[in-house]
């Protein structure tokens, strides 16, 4: 988002309750056969951002949008990026944090009978991962399944943007916008940076700035 206001943001208030346990991206083959909740929540969004004094930025809906509209606001503040060399930057710093992050990785949970937490269909990997009777390995294999579709182009989730955060030394504010109603989510909100962006969420399928 772009924000029209050229002095310093302003503290806003989290919303306790929101949920930050999602998935952000987007891509035709996700998206609801119907596209009439997702234009009443990006309205709703566009509504809610102008009320805290910010502009809606779209990016390309191609299963890159968080990692868009990170980079667009970091090129925008001094950092070569976009949003590939972002994907492999965060990959890497995942990786090399594996201690940290790797607990925050779930068993797939089933939703429709056909995909799983991260919206991409059970396969027989997920299968094979749920079967190994060691928890250790088992969590181990789930991390590198993980790392690997994210390299390979997976949407970005709250594991992702919370080592961005944490790379670029950031908060970042997401607005989100559902059907039962908006709210706004400081990420990283301890960080001692000064850095600070906001992007937008609509429902569970598109980030944008």
């Amino acid at each position: 988002m772009d924000d029209s206001d050229t002095s310093d943001p302003q503290p806003m208030e989290v919303d306790g309750n929101a949920d930050t346990n999602v998935k952000f991206g987007s891509s035709s083959d996700n998206l609801p056969s119907s596209n009439e909740p997702v234009s009443v929540c990006a309205k709703a969004l566009e509504e809610f951002v102008q009320q805290h004094g910010l502009t809606v930025h779209d990016v390309p809906r191609d299963g890159n949008c968080m990692f868009s509209s990170i980079a667009y606001q970091l090129t925008n503040v001094g950092h070569d990026v976009n949003a590939s060399t972002l994907r492999q930057m965060c990959v890497e710093y995942l990786a090399e944090n594996s201690d940290v992050y790797s607990q925050f990785v779930h068993q797939p949970v089933a939703s429709n009978g056909a995909f799983n937490a991260d919206n991409e269909p059970l396969d027989d990997e997920d299968t094979y991962i749920q079967s190994v009777t060691d928890p250790i390995v088992q969590q181990q294999l789930r991390w590198q399944k993980y790392l690997r579709r994210l390299t390979e182009g997976a949407w970005g989730d709250h594991i992702a943007i919370a080592a961005i955060c944490n790379l670029f030394n950031m908060k970042v504010k997401v607005f989100h916008s559902y059907p039962n109603g908006t709210n706004v989510v400081t990420l990283n909100n301890d960080c001692d940076g000064e850095l600070e962006i906001n992007i937008g969420h609509i429902m569970q399928f598109h980030l944008l700035v």
